[in-house]
């Protein structure tokens, strides 16, 4: 059975009968994997400050387990109110067709759907009745702030160049997933403003450490004069990192990192000076979409903002705003964050969703 191999969480800030409402979200990651664990914190702080009843089921970075238990969770005699749903490796398509037949309302989170898939899937509440709404993070800014601030970075080292041209290196997370394509194209964006840089070469290390870590090794012997390495998320960068001290370099003196994400480790690592640049915020997606799916369920429906919103969570973590953001993150439990705030029912004077991270440091 599924169960059997899924680490499950159900929170209610009282009894399952007071609750609001209920919702499941299938976390793609694995449940021992910071970044989702954050995410699954990060609602569950939600679910608690609203009184909503949270399942959360770890798929294990296994696309085709999060399509089964997305269907195990329809069949159940006893549905949830709302399914929430990612779209890594391009799985929720399948989660939403198997949920809009069982006539399970359903929420994208985090991926939503480009190219071949949007044309399939439309907009949300057209073909797919019960697929209500999705929420993004805006991948491309953090692509492009990230790209920037590295090779910002790595200019002001004067370091050797290769034709008057620094040097760099991509890593993205993988060709399919909706984060890393546009992490990519933020990228893109950053080098059409910087002449004096030229990209070497593209790799994909899947998000793991030990694939970026054997990429990079061979690129460095490719492309010796590599002075910046972008990565689309943390463990990638502290792979890539490893392939260059082993091949004598010296982090953050004569090649420089940057990466995305919000781990203790990431945010040591800019501490110092390993990482040069540091993009995070995407973490608090779900969190916002509890607050969303609340006013809905309440009668206050955030079409009037749209039903596919982007929300400029990304930013740059700071070196000078580093402590308290580091303060922030170490309560997992986000006992002092208030979701109540940011809510259009009970704040009736709310006009828009402030959804950003300065949202986690004030």
């Amino acid at each position: 059975m599924v169960m059997a191999f899924v680490f499950t969480l159900t929170l209610s800030a009282g009894s399952a009968n007071a609750a609001s409402f209920s919702a499941t979200f299938i976390n793609p990651g694995k449940s021992s994997e910071k970044f989702w664990l954050s995410v699954s914190d990060f609602m569950t702080a939600a679910a608690k400050s609203l009184d909503i009843k949270l399942e959360i089921l770890y798929a294990e970075r296994d696309h085709l387990k999060a399509i089964e238990l997305s269907r195990s969770v329809a069949q159940r005699a006893t549905k949830p109110d709302y399914l929430i749903v990612v779209n890594e490796k391009q799985a929720a398509g399948e989660m939403i067709k198997i949920a809009d037949k069982l006539g399970l309302k359903t929420f994208l989170l985090l991926n939503k759907f480009e190219d071949e898939q949007a044309v399939e899937f439309g907009a949300p509440r057209q073909k797919y009745k019960h697929w209500i709404g999705t929420l993004t993070p805006d991948n491309q800014d953090a692509g492009t702030l990230t790209a920037a601030a590295l090779i910002k970075q790595a200019r002001q080292a004067k370091l050797p160049t290769v034709d008057g041209k620094l040097q760099m290196i991509a890593i993205g997370g993988d060709k399919s997933t909706p984060a890393s394509v546009q992490r990519l194209a933020g990228v893109q964006k950053a080098l059409a403003k910087s002449s004096d840089v030229q990209l070497t070469q593209t790799v994909y290390g899947n998000w793991e450490q030990e694939r970026a870590r054997e990429q990079v090794a061979q690129l460095l012997q490719r492309y010796p004069q590599t002075r910046a390495i972008w990565a689309a998320n943390d463990l990638m960068a502290f792979g890539a990192m490893e392939a260059a001290k082993a091949s004598g370099r010296k982090v953050g003196e004569d090649i420089f990192f940057s990466g995305i994400n919000n781990s203790p480790e990431a945010l040591a690592a800019l501490g110092d000076g390993r990482l040069a640049a540091l993009g995070a915020g995407h973490f608090m997606a779900g969190g916002w979409a509890l607050v969303m799916l609340y006013d809905y369920h309440k009668g206050r429906d955030f079409a009037s903002e749209g039903l596919e919103l982007r929300g400029r969570m990304f930013g740059l973590v700071e070196r000078k705003g580093l402590e308290r953001f580091n303060a922030r993150m170490a309560d997992t439990s986000f006992g002092s964050f208030d979701f109540r705030r940011y809510s259009k029912v009970l704040q009736p004077g709310l006009k828009t969703y402030p959804f950003d991270m300065t949202q986690l440091t004030r």
